[in-house]
């Protein structure tokens, strides 16, 4: 269905299909600026202006622009110069990562900060963009500095002059210990320009998506990819039977390498709700996701355990009687019943690696402790949030100049 609009003040008349988001919609086209992270609503990394109003364009369906004019970070900068707020981000160094910048910057430009009456005020306006490095308080004084800036009706920095003047700053001699540096790639963060993995299209450029497992714990009885094969735009379909099989380690150490060789590229038993099943290569990652949808497959569900500790059976009752009590069942469904895994601790067990860590003499120390205490931790995963996506671009070339480590692995 042919779409007419204006981003930044440029005609565009595309075809766009029902159900895709304006976000796609704009980085289709090549506003990268606008960044690809939760597509809920929740982080405003993707935030644009739509006849002035800012909307997450994840959330936004594009169908809805007809007409109207769009506005990412790539059109604020006008005739090369800054806005006051990039000029501020700028200024201020507002950004780290710098991945939530641009949705930052257009969020802060539609603010009225004549209403904003104290720092609190102005990050709880802030609410719905998130920032995972710079703890939000270089963002604020930013945005304040910026106020100021639209207020004096301050004349924006030339963009020319500022790499300039960045790049003299990073590569000047005189002593840099004590002085504020900004970054180098500061100008393009508050610009937008295309600086992550996930902007870079080069020309032939196919996506990969995966589909994953909804059983905890399965074997793959019969998988078949005829219909997903067929569809138009499809480049190629990889499951266990297409693979060597091969066991590595994800821990990453170098030779020789002491851990658990427990992983498989592709594998016909899966061992958590996410685990690879098959992997689509495509024209588009709208054909590649369809195409996983069509992949048809037969599953014996195996028996499972979703609390590692139970899942270590009686060998939980060498760590004390814990909350868990002893004498669990000798018979546990095994995660690696498999021959081809090696360097597992105890995989009788699901222990894939035990580390110790000690110092001094501990018996001593137990004999002449007042009070010995023992207690069992169980501590969650962390993850640290990080805005952008894991994206990795890949190509084969004629000549083998990989690394050793990194082609013995891959």
């Amino acid at each position: 269905m042919a779409l007419q609009f204006q981003v930044n003040g440029l005609d565009q008349s595309v075809d766009c299909p029902a159900g895709l988001s304006l976000l796609s919609l704009l980085r289709q086209q090549g506003w990268t600026g606008t960044r690809r992270v939760c597509e809920t609503g929740d982080c405003g990394s993707c935030t644009v202006w739509v006849e002035g109003m800012a909307v997450h364009s994840c959330l936004y369906p594009a169908q809805r622009v007809r007409g109207c004019q769009v506005t990412t970070i790539e059109g604020i900068s006008q005739a090369g110069q800054l806005s006051p707020m990039q000029q501020a981000f700028l200024e201020k160094q507002g950004f780290q990562c710098g991945f939530c910048t641009s949705g930052m910057i257009m969020t802060a430009e539609t603010l009225d900060l004549s209403t904003i009456q104290s720092e609190k005020d102005l990050r709880q306006a802030l609410d719905g963009n998130l920032c995972r490095c710079t703890g939000y308080q270089a963002i604020v004084e930013s945005i304040q500095r910026g106020a100021v800036l639209k207020a004096e009706g301050s004349k924006s920095l030339i963009l020319g002059p500022v790499i300039g003047e960045i790049s003299s700053a990073v590569t000047t001699h005189t002593p840099q210990i004590g002085q504020s540096i900004p970054k180098q790639d500061g100008q393009d963060i508050v610009t937008g320009q295309p600086i992550y993995t996930a902007d870079w299209a080069p020309p032939g450029l196919l996506h990969l998506k995966v589909l994953r497992s909804p059983h905890p714990h399965a074997r793959i009885r019969q998988i078949d990819t005829a219909k997903a094969a067929a569809l138009p735009g499809v480049e190629a379909i990889f499951t266990h039977k297409d693979v060597p099989r091969r066991a590595y380690t994800t821990a990453g150490h170098g030779e020789p390498v002491p851990d658990p060789h427990d992983h498989y590229l592709l594998d016909d038993k899966v061992r958590f709700i996410g685990d690879r099943i098959a992997a689509v290569v495509a024209e588009s990652q709208a054909i590649a996701i369809q195409a996983c949808q069509m992949i048809e497959v037969e599953y014996e569900i195996l028996p499972h355990v979703v609390d590692p500790a139970l899942a270590m059976g009686d060998r939980l009752g060498e760590m004390g009687n814990g909350e868990w009590g002893v004498g669990q069942p000798l018979s546990l469904p095994l995660l690696h019943d498999e021959p081809d895994s090696y360097q597992i601790f105890d995989a009788q067990h699901n222990i894939a690696g035990e580390v110790f860590l000690e110092k001094g003499d501990m018996e001593t120390g137990w004999a002449e402790a007042d009070w010995i205490m023992e207690r069992f931790y169980d501590l969650p995963a962390v993850q640290h949030f990080h805005l952008e996506p894991h994206v990795t671009t890949t190509w084969l070339e004629a000549d083998d100049d990989t690394p050793d480590a990194i082609r013995d692995a891959i």
